[in-house]
């Protein structure tokens, strides 16, 4: 993939017959510079990795861009009449502020730390379960923990999202319809997005309709009840005044419970396996959680975590940021139209219309970063290195690159969830760093460049051999 005179540069495209396309194009992420082109079916697109870019184009101002029309299809996923969501309308219409200025409430600091202890006494259940798994006196034989976290935060959305128990971590090793029906619905999104003139499955909106209608029967929320499931309900059709249509109000339910599960759920893997790959990370984690008086150790007297706490780490959050910048489970961006042609790509031989930003593109291109390849967490920690806005060039890039670093987008559109998943995600990681020492089963798993340029691409970036690890509760 090498640069042509005019700037442009040919990349994989992202459209795919199978369900969950291997990426294998980490070496090409980071060798992307500034507008490499692509193609979705039938449409031409330019894929954007200049960081002094980002913030005019999906920030407030004039050039700030519309999405594009490539996410319409998944709406199908949605209901029978294919509502757009929050998330996939496509302008920033009076339906879209509505939503997002009702809901902003369910995300603030203040509901954060009302939400964190039903996040921790779940993330001590989840830990409670490996307890159960793990071999007295030694390592546990090697454990499947993509399918108990997924469990985990599949409970967690429910519980602090919508006052509901999907009980899928209590049916552990049997099957969950509720999970059933999610896993359905995320290969329907996946396959819309693939393939619009895909058949529709009616059969993957079972949960958002489940969901609907326990909020419904319910009645007129409390008013101290600042839910996602209470913010549904209250708000109003711009243009009658009257709740939302039970099509809109699915729609919702829809991305709220995928952003609120899939998302969380594969940070956490993605950082589990970072840091059991590296024991050093994982001692200096060890010793922070122990000079805090966090560490569980048998008869050992310790503190249970807190709000304040899970924010206030150091080293655990830097290595959660450098997971969440090598591994951007919202690999593919964001896709944005544009109804003129940027001063950048005046002398291109084309007029695209289409933008497209990949996070794992900008997370990983060694014009964005320093040692872009390798998992350091202690960039994070040099203040002095921090850059807020730098472009790419032939200089050397920055150790630590804010404008590049995009894990819940920016501008208006940007995740309106961000405070929860930082939560729940730091919660459920300290809850398990706390109780475990944690190694890769490698007879179970090939070598780290192997499961990074195998990794999946569904809606999210997952690991795709799974994660298998061993752990033993620390001694």
């Amino acid at each position: 993939m090498e640069s042509s005179e005019s700037g442009l540069q040919e990349i994989m495209p992202i459209g795919s017959s199978r369900p969950k396309p291997r990426l294998g194009c980490r070496a090409r992420a980071r060798r992307a510079c500034s507008a490499p082109t692509s193609q979705l079916p039938g449409q031409l697109i330019v894929v954007l990795n200049d960081p002094a870019l980002f913030l005019p184009l999906l920030g407030k101002g004039s050039k700030e861009l519309n999405k594009s029309n490539a996410y319409v299809s998944a709406n199908a996923a949605n209901g029978p009449t294919g509502h757009a969501s929050v998330a996939t309308v496509l302008d920033r219409s009076d339906y879209w502020r509505a939503v997002r200025k009702t809901l902003a409430p369910s995300f603030s600091n203040d509901c954060m730390r009302k939400f964190f202890q039903p996040t921790y006494a779940l993330s001590n259940k989840l830990c409670d379960k490996l307890d159960e798994l793990v071999s007295p006196g030694g390592y546990a034989t090697s454990i499947d923990l993509m399918d108990l976290i997924v469990r985990a935060t599949f409970d967690n959305i429910g519980a602090i999202g919508f006052g509901m128990d999907f009980h899928a971590l209590d049916t552990y090793g049997k099957r969950n319809e509720a999970l059933d029906n999610l896993h359905g619905a995320l290969e329907e999104m996946s396959k819309l997005l693939v393939n619009p003139a895909s058949k529709k499955n009616s059969g993957c909106w079972k949960l958002w309709d489940h969901v609907a209608k326990e909020l419904k029967d319910r009645g007129e929320p409390r008013a101290d009840d600042m839910t996602i499931g209470a913010n549904l309900m209250r708000i109003k059709d711009p243009k009658t005044g009257e709740p939302m249509s039970s099509a809109a109000l699915n729609a919702n339910i829809s991305v709220m419970v995928v952003a609120g599960f899939d998302t969380g759920a594969h940070t956490i893997l993605w950082t589990l396996y970072d840091i059991a790959c590296f024991p050093k990370h994982q001692a200096a984690i060890k010793a922070e959680l122990e000079s805090n008086n966090l560490l569980h150790k048998k008869g050992a007297p310790h503190k249970d975590l807190d709000f304040s706490t899970v924010s206030a780490l150091p080293y655990f959050n830097a290595c959660l940021k450098e997971s969440m910048r090598m591994n951007p489970v919202g690999a593919t961006g964001t896709i944005r139209w544009s109804w003129m042609r940027p001063p950048q790509w005046e002398d291109t031989p084309f007029q695209p219309r289409q933008i497209w930003i990949p996070f794992i593109t900008s997370h990983n291109s060694v014009h964005n970063w320093q040692d872009a390849a390798v998992y350091s967490p202690e960039r994070w920690l040099e203040e002095a290195d921090q850059v807020a806005d730098t472009k790419p060039s032939t200089t050397q890039p920055p150790r630590t690159n804010k404008a590049a670093y995009l894990p819940f987008s920016e501008g208006r559109r940007n995740c309106l969830g961000m405070n929860q998943a930082y939560m729940s995600t730091r919660t459920i990681l300290l809850t398990l760093l706390s109780r475990f020492w944690f190694e890769v089963d490698e007879t179970k798993m090939k070598d780290r460049n192997h499961q990074i340029e195998n990794s999946a691409l569904a809606l999210v970036m997952t690991l795709g051999d799974g994660l298998r690890l061993k752990l033993k509760p620390h001694a």
